[in-house]
């Protein structure tokens, strides 16, 4: 079994963050004002804070603070994985983004992370990108994109997509799945 180890979080004073993806406030201590006027030292004791896997993305989060929230893999990465490339994005290797131990993520390019998520099959291509056919009678010409379509009969590619979802030709042709 893994140790737990807290690290501080550069980025937000009075937090830390564990290299099994659990965030905490540390205890603290803050001066408030009594209604009398007198300015007062107040304990604060830390606590783990409550995540939330947001119901879209199905990345957890938390609220550190006054509305700020913050994904939690990003704040595993910064703090425990190394980033010598400066990499900008943070992937789950297993693919489960509610998995946000430090061993299960890696710094990667924009079009590694998307490249990982294709390759597992949990991240369809985009409409644009999809691989199609081109029909009329007596031709088939494949491409692979609609993006490639568009281009060899001179047309916006929303009217490619179009003709592909609504069943209609596009300059004379039948638009289908490739």
């Amino acid at each position: 079994m893994t140790m737990e180890v807290w690290k501080d979080i550069a980025e937000h004073a009075g937090y830390q963050v564990s290299n099994l993806g659990r965030v905490r406030s540390v205890d603290r201590i803050i001066e408030v004002r009594c209604p009398w006027g007198h300015i007062v030292k107040r304990r604060l004791k830390g606590k783990i804070l409550k995540a939330t896997v947001h119901p879209e993305t199905g990345y957890v989060h938390v609220t550190m603070g006054a509305g700020v929230t913050k994904m939690v893999h990003r704040l595993v990465a910064k703090v425990f994985v190394p980033n010598p490339l400066n990499l900008p994005e943070v992937n789950h290797e297993d693919l489960d983004r509610t998995n946000n131990v430090d061993t299960n993520l890696t710094w990667v390019t924009s079009s590694g992370n998307k490249d990982h998520s294709y390759a597992s099959g949990t991240r369809k291509q985009h409409g644009l990108t999809q691989p199609v056919r081109l029909v009329r009678p007596g031709y088939t010409l494949q491409f692979d994109s609609m993006l490639d379509a568009a281009k060899h009969i001179d047309r916006n590619p929303g009217s490619v997509a179009s003709a592909f979802h609504r069943g209609h030709l596009c300059a004379g042709w039948q638009v289908e799945a490739g």
